[in-house]
């Protein structure tokens, strides 16, 4: 299940899609006692093949350093990634991704023959097991600004510039990881890599990014009507239900008639009458000033891994602010 990205800091966001491996996935277990002497890296509990997020982080740093030229020092490496805190342990922070496991429903074999050179024979056939090709995983990131570097604080336009130049990075290192860079053991020989259609799975749309915005400020006055109570004049003229008791002119002058009610209360009744028309008129004035509420995550869908990098267009396309459009300003 989905984290709720609502409920998560503004600027927020979750990438998650599912995709279909071009090349066979291999790893290795740390399992001691196992029929194969190459196993793939299995669930503990269920047994079935997956890649943990401690890799996918590992793959993922590799891929925007190499693919992106970028170096150890870099900030934004430190705020997407966490800081390594070699030279200074209180430099040492909490990168703002959070990486989800994959698991893989089907387990293959692959087989490396060494060569002799001079006899070009092969000599001891080595048996490895890996996740075949074709075969369907899921990839879940979540990124949080939890934290505000250099005494930058949330919600400033630094912040925005910040927020902007990590999900750059990082979606242009998602596409490169899956694409070209690789993501698995023995990657250099063309292990582990993704196909760049997205599959469909029931007829759903295989990758989407939940970008949580900051709420569109609602109209003052309305929320000031919204926020009034019942006068406490009429709460004496309530029914059970919350209903204001209603007598037209004759019932009213009846009960004067009958003694039931003095002048005094007559009065009391017809102040209360005029004080609840107000309120009423009131609380129908903020249900017209009240505009629809924007919607506070913004759901991005693509169906392609190089498609990631194109989807900065739709949120900054000034390449500045937030799109006015996502971000629910006036």
């Amino acid at each position: 299940q989905l984290p709720d990205v609502e409920k998560l800091p503004p600027c927020s966001f979750l990438v998650h899609f599912s995709f279909e491996l071009a090349k066979p996935y291999i790893s290795r277990d740390d399992e001691l006692l196992y029929p194969s002497d190459n196993p793939v890296r299995k669930d503990r509990l269920f047994k079935v093949p997956m890649i943990a997020p401690s890799t996918w982080k590992g793959h993922l740093r590799g891929a925007i350093r190499t693919c992106q030229s970028l170096k150890r020092e870099d900030k934004v490496l430190d705020r997407l990634l966490g800081g390594t805190g070699e030279e200074n342990v209180e430099e040492f922070t909490r990168g703002r991704l959070f990486f989800y496991p994959t698991f893989f429903k089907n387990i293959g074999l692959e087989v490396i023959n060494p060569h002799n050179r001079k006899t070009k024979a092969g000599t001891n056939p080595i048996f490895f097991e890996c996740v075949p090709t074709d075969k369907i995983g899921e990839f879940t990131l979540l990124y949080v600004p939890h934290m505000a570097l250099n005494g930058i604080k949330p919600g400033t336009d630094q912040f925005y510039g910040q927020v902007r130049e990590d999900m750059d990075v990082l979606l242009k290192g998602i596409s490169d990881m899956m694409l070209t860079y690789g993501f698995s053991a023995k990657k250099t020989a063309g292990y582990g890599a993704a196909k760049d259609q997205l599959p469909f799975i029931e007829s759903n749309t295989p990758g989407k990014i939940l970008f949580h915005l900051n709420p569109k400020p609602q109209n003052e006055a309305a929320v000031e009507n919204r926020n009034q109570t019942v006068p406490e004049i009429c709460c004496n003229w309530l029914d059970d239900r919350g209903n204001f008791l209603v007598y037209d002119k004759k019932e009213r002058s009846k009960k004067v008639e009958t003694r039931e009610w003095s002048k005094s209360r007559l009065n009391q009744y017809m102040t209360a009458k005029r004080v609840w028309d107000e309120y009423q008129a009131r609380l129908k004035s903020y249900m017209v000033q009240t505009s629809p509420v924007e919607p506070k995550v913004k759901v991005l869908t693509f169906e392609k891994i190089s498609e990631l990098p194109g989807l900065m267009r739709i949120i900054w396309p000034g390449g500045g602010e937030i799109n006015e459009k996502l971000s629910g300003k006036s």
